[in-house]
């Protein structure tokens, strides 16, 4: 058990760094006995918590007759891990450390957070191929926690997905299918001309009732049990130049050099494909396009959007009584069979990189975003612009992104801030990196290095 001292050091510590819902995470009650010990693992989905905290008397300013939740060990080592990759994220751009705190988590915005959060992804899921005895102590206790979390998640959602079935089974005249998949998909379900009056079924037609398919389970599952957000619909996005660079680096002996041994990456031609796939999709580079508005600009995300992201694009609601059966079998043989596959084949099948991305979009933090700072004369970096063949200097620049967007760029320390406008609403982001489309129609990412 923690001492209260040395719980305040940790806070102390760590009140920058785990996210505000942490330290929110207070229950102010009639003084109990500390709480027993940690398991090793502990799967909340819904709770910024990856471990269970640690409950033990507030420190002031809180009453200390109450009771408070402080980060576990497991906790603050998992974290100061993800840490530790995100630094070495900020050290390849030569970003000083403190800039974490006084940029990054002050003022970034989704797109920037979810390509840190993508980078440190890609460097776990090529840990994940590495063998157990390559890996550092505190690499396997994090990569192993993110194999238990896809398998008990996988798990789940068979479960769930049987569940949804059998509960159609025992009462199929009185079942409900979800209401945001139906709607979402244009589904309808009716009993009505199959059962005589409630819960009852006519005999003859009883066979030919319709149950709900194999697909509309399975999205009834990755919908409870998944779920889905901004951060890992921009991680997607982002993770396949990541890995991509990261196998650069292990090609050419770099840092990264070794890093799954004399073994070929699975994840990444994987990831890679999946990237290039999509941008010859003229839907999906559309939705890229859209992401900005209702994404960065805070507009509604919903789970079918990250649905039809990753191919779920169309549900065949209802099969006959005989392939509903056949179908109820086999979930309930892969939900058997969970436990048993090979993490790597799981993560480089089917939606297996998505879900990836939405666990791994817990391991990090949200910002503040609060207002952006503006370019200051004199201090901050001004562009060059050569025209006529005369270069004068800009504070101000305007490109076109890799979408077909106008942003209105502008240097502030060692960032660039952007901004557009679309239907009437200002977007904008802080970042190292820019998509530039140039008048030839040539794409290109330009990053800061120094």
């Amino acid at each position: 058990m923690i001492k209260r001292s040395a719980q305040q050091t940790v806070l102390r510590q760590w009140h920058r760094w785990i996210s505000l819902l942490f330290l929110a995470a207070v229950a102010l009650s009639t003084l109990a006995s500390p709480a027993s010990a940690q398991t090793s693992t502990f799967y909340d989905f819904h709770s910024e918590w990856l471990f269970p905290p640690v409950k033990d008397r507030c420190a002031p300013p809180l009453p200390t007759s109450a009771i408070c939740s402080y980060p576990s060990p497991e906790e603050v080592r998992f974290r100061d891990y993800i840490k530790s990759i995100m630094l070495r994220w900020m050290a390849e751009r030569k970003l000083a450390p403190e800039e974490l705190e006084s940029v990054i988590f002050k003022y970034g915005r989704k797109d920037l957070v979810a390509d840190i959060q993508a980078y440190v992804a890609a460097d776990l899921l090529l840990s994940l191929e590495k063998p157990v005895d390559k890996r550092s102590a505190d690499e396997h206790f994090v990569v192993s926690y993110f194999e238990n979390e896809f398998k008990t998640r996988e798990s789940y959602l068979y479960d769930h997905a049987v569940k949804v079935a059998e509960s159609w089974q025992k009462d199929p005249c009185g079942w409900k299918p979800d209401s945001v998949l139906m709607a979402a998909y244009g589904l309808e379900y009716d009993s009505t001309p199959h059962c005589r009056t409630p819960n009852r079924i006519v005999g003859a037609l009883r066979f030919h009732i319709p149950g709900p398919s194999r697909q509309y389970l399975y999205a009834a599952g990755f919908q409870e049990i998944y779920g889905g957000d901004v951060t890992a619909s921009l991680m997607a996005d982002k993770v396949s130049a990541h890995l991509a660079g990261a196998a650069s680096a292990i090609t050419s002996g770099g840092i990264a050099g070794g890093l799954i041994g004399k073994s070929a990456s699975r994840i990444t031609p994987f990831s890679v494909a999946i990237h290039a796939e999509g941008y010859a999709n003229d839907a999906i580079k559309a939705a890229k396009k859209l992401k900005y508005t209702r994404f960065i600009g805070g507009g509604a995300f919903t789970i079918v959007t990250m649905m039809l992201e990753i191919g779920i694009e169309a549900i065949i609601a209802f099969a006959d009584e005989v392939k509903f059966q056949q179908d109820l079998d086999d979930l309930r043989a892969i939900r058997s069979a969970v436990g048993s596959q090979d993490i790597v084949s799981a993560v480089t099948s089917g939606e297996g990189m998505a879900k990836a991305m939405i666990i791994m979009a817990r391991y990090g933090r949200l910002s503040k975003e609060e207002p952006l700072p503006e370019h200051r004369s004199g201090i901050d970096r001004v562009f060059l612009v050569r025209e006529g063949g005369v270069v004068r200097p800009e504070e101000v620049l305007e490109v076109k992104d890799h979408a077909d967007l106008t942003w209105r760029i502008h240097t502030w320390q060692n960032w660039f801030i952007k901004r557009t406008v679309i239907d009437s609403e200002t977007i904008e982001s802080i970042t190292t990196d820019l998509e530039v489309t140039d008048h030839a129609g040539i794409q290109w990412m330009l990053t800061r290095v120094g």
